[in-house]
C-alpha cells in the first residue's frame, strides 16, 4: 500500500487551550476497481482531545519501537463520493448514496501522519484518506507529541471531587495526578479513566475511616 502523501505544514499559531475537536474534510482515493461509481473524493471525521492523545501516543510508540505503523479498528471516517461543502447539490442528489459504505475500517498511525483506512463493503477493494499531520493536531490541542501532561478531564475530576484539598487529601489528589501524568502517554484514555475511578472509588469508600494511634505506653518500672 502506497504511503500517503504528507500535506504541507500549515503556519503555526499559539496552542488553543480548551480546544473543541478538529474537524477534517480530506481527499480520498481507492476504490477504481468497482464496477459502479462508488470511489470517494473525500473523508470526513473529527478528532477530540482523548483520539488526539492516543494518535500523539501511538506515533511515539512508532519511533520508540522503529516500527512503520500502528493501526486499530476504527470508524470515525465517513468516506463520501462528493463534498458537501463544495459539491452540495451533487450530493444532495446522491443522498444516502453520497456514503461509500466500509467495513475493517482502521486508523493508521506512522511516526509524523495519520489516516483512515477500510475497505468497500463486500469487496476487497482499499480506500484510504490522505495523511493528516501529527504536528498540527497536536498544536491544536495544545500539546506536543509525545505529550506527559495531565489530561484536562482528569485533572477537572480530581479537582471537582477533591476541591481545595490539602493535609493527606492533597497528597492523595498529587499521587493520582502522577499517576495519570506517568501513564498517559502509555495507555488508553479509558484505561486510565478506569483505573483513576477505581482509585477515586477506594478513597470515598474509606474518606469517613478514621485512623487513631493509641499513645504509646509509659514505661513500667518496678
Amino acid at each position: 500500500m502506497p504511503h500517503p502523501t504528507q500535506p504541507q505544514s500549515a503556519p503555526s499559531a499559539a496552542p488553543d487551550a480548551g480546544a473543541g475537536p478538529k474537524r477534517y474534510i480530506v481527499e480520498a482515493h481507492g476504490g477504481g476497481d468497482l464496477d459502479w461509481d462508488g470511489s470517494p473524493s473525500v473523508a470526513v471525521f473529527q478528532v477530540d482531545e482523548a483520539l488526539a492523545r492516543d494518535i500523539i501516543r501511538f506515533s511515539s510508540l512508532v519511533k520508540a519501537e522503529n516500527v512503520y505503523k500502528i493501526e486499530r479498528f476504527d470508524c470515525h471516517a465517513d468516506f463520501l463520493r462528493y463534498d458537501p461543502e463544495t459539491n452540495r447539490e451533487e450530493a444532495l442528489e446522491a443522498g444516502e448514496k453520497n456514503s461509500v459504505r466500509t467495513e475493517c475500517d482502521v486508523l493508521v498511525v506512522t511516526g509524523e501522519d495519520f489516516f483512515f483506512r477500510a475497505y468497500v463493503k463486500h469487496t476487497d477493494v482499499e480506500i484510504e484518506c490522505e495523511g493528516q499531520p501529527i504536528s498540527a493536531l497536536a498544536q491544536h490541542f495544545g500539546l506536543a507529541p509525545g505529550d506527559r501532561s495531565v489530561p484536562e478531564a482528569v485533572r477537572v475530576r480530581l479537582e471537582q471531587a477533591l476541591p481545595g484539598a490539602d493535609g493527606y487529601e492533597r497528597g492523595f489528589k498529587d499521587a493520582l495526578e502522577s499517576i495519570a501524568l506517568a501513564l498517559a502517554a502509555k495507555i488508553s484514555r479509558p484505561v486510565l479513566d478506569e483505573a483513576i475511578a477505581t482509585a477515586m472509588d477506594a478513597y470515598a469508600n474509606n474518606a469517613d475511616t478514621q485512623v487513631s494511634e493509641a499513645p504509646a505506653s509509659s514505661p513500667q518500672f518496678p
